[in-house]
């Protein structure tokens, strides 16, 4: 087993034999005691002790399950770990030295939870007396059942909250007809809650602690349509919002405050949203070849892999004297909203601007604002002094993705250091400055005067939101 870390650093475990048609369902590094779990697919349980403090390293077979593993997780607390079998059954672990196992249970069982609400039916015509149609429905109980989505592989997803509540959601069988459900237990392998069936609901699971809610999707093929849709730990249905893409969604991951929800799809695009009054907002989106797997650094930053990168995606904001102007991305178009004219709450706006791509920078000078997209698309705006209206006066694809806005000019810095005008796409200067490219976008330590020279200074003239 080799294991990779940052500047290129590797570590090479050794161990018993390990059978060759294995692979890695699951690794976690536990930094409470220095441990690297990995979980295999053929059932065994590996665990490689001090593995910062040593670089010879031997892994111990601390467990094996004969019919082999379909998903594991480790609670954010680092004290269970939960696995699913093949043949459906979760088996909870106490993470120590001894990894002893808490409870094993089935998780495809015909019982609904210990915490399954029960109605009265106050207001359905079950309730009423409407004669012959109330007491036909009265005795009518219709079951719904729903069959999985094409694609689905039918294998389980585990997704811990932070107070040791485990969502699964699984591929049951009932009257000879598969369908996923999710189901709640707590860190005993007791039974909560199972969700109420949903038509069409895909494998995507993720629980999200501050707002109290497991997000999973669902696919209307009458609308052509993937919603991202919540549940409460009862099982009970709470919100949704629509995607902007109808692709499959691969994974979707909480930031660790909830704020933000990143959707992941299998041909390789991301996509940021947060929510505000209510209203779900699409505030990026990026494009990574052969990307298997991502996971926020911390609220601002988020971390992609691929077959052969990893890749970081910051966030980040600087504000400068402006005539009290506020723009705000949402999907596949930009809001305006000027205070020192109206006061709009969000999810509104005083103007809106479509755009056929999800802009993650915006520069705002004056009247003149740029959109650019994360694959170097953009459009340039001039909105009207009474924001009644926008314009677009240029448009296409920039050289580069560190751009500067002055006036109505477009400057970009390249990879080696040259400053380009992107209008003319031609070379003003060479080795502008002694820092990366990558400090410039950080800290903003250029700015361009409107008659084309450039200074180092500490405040710029153009705003990031």
């Amino acid at each position: 087993v080799v294991c990779g870390g940052l500047f290129n650093t590797h570590k090479k475990i050794m161990g018993p034999e390990l059978p060759t048609d294995t692979t890695v369902l699951f690794a976690s590094y536990l930094s409470s005691n220095d441990t690297l779990l990995a979980v295999l697919s053929t059932g065994e349980l590996l665990k490689v002790d001090n593995y910062t403090d040593s670089d010879d390293l031997e892994y111990n077979v601390i467990g094996v399950l004969p019919d082999g593993i379909d998903c594991a997780a480790v609670d954010s607390s680092e004290q269970f770990l939960a696995v699913i079998s093949t043949s459906k059954r979760l088996i909870l672990f106490s993470i120590g030295a001894n990894f002893d196992i808490i409870n094993e249970v089935q998780v495809c069982s015909g019982e609904r939870g210990s915490e399954e609400l029960v109605t009265v039916g106050w207001g359905k015509k079950e309730t009423q007396f409407h004669g012959t149609a109330g007491k036909a429905a009265a005795l009518s109980k219709e079951i719904v059942i729903e069959r999985v989505q094409e694609g689905d592989d039918c294998r389980c997803r585990l997704s811990w909250r932070h107070d040791q509540y485990l969502a699964v959601s699984v591929v049951d069988e009932t009257r000879g007809i598969l369908s996923r459900k999710i189901r709640v237990f707590d860190n005993t392998g007791r039974l909560l809650s199972t969700a109420e069936p949903i038509s069409a609901l895909e494998w995507p699971l993720a629980w999200c602690s501050d707002r109290n809610v497991i997000a999973s999707t669902q696919f209307s093929a009458s609308k052509n349509m993937r919603n991202v849709i919540f549940f409460e730990r009862n099982g009970l249905r709470h919100l949704e919002f629509p995607l902007t893409r109808t692709q499959s969604v691969k994974e979707l991951i909480w930031s660790p405050s909830g704020s933000y929800l990143l959707v992941t799809y299998n041909d390789g695009v991301c996509q940021l949203w947060c929510m505000l009054n209510y209203h779900w907002y699409l505030k990026a989106e990026w494009f990574v070849e052969n990307m298997t797997s991502a996971i926020f650094v911390n609220d601002s930053a988020v971390a992609i892999t691929s077959t052969d990168h990893i890749i970081t995606f910051t966030a980040r904001s600087s504000f400068t004297k402006h005539n009290s102007t506020v723009v705000v991305v949402d999907g596949n178009k930009v809001g305006f909203t000027p205070f020192h004219i109206a006061a709009v709450p969000p999810p509104m706006s005083f103007l809106e601007h479509p755009i056929d791509f999800v802009p993650n920078t915006i520069l705002l000078s004056d009247n003149v604002c740029l959109l650019q997209s994360s694959y170097l698309e953009y459009q340039l705006l001039v909105i009207d002094s009474d924001y009644t209206k926008c314009d677009i006066v240029k448009s296409g694809r920039l050289p580069s993705p560190a751009a500067l806005l002055v006036g109505q000019n477009i400057y970009c810095i390249s990879d080696d250091n040259k400053l380009i005008d992107a209008n003319s796409m031609t070379t003003i200067f060479e080795g502008i400055l002694d820092v990366k490219r990558s400090e410039i976008l950080v800290n903003h330590y250029l700015s361009i005067s409107a008659n084309g020279d450039f200074v180092n200074v500490h405040d710029q003239t153009f705003a990031v939101i």
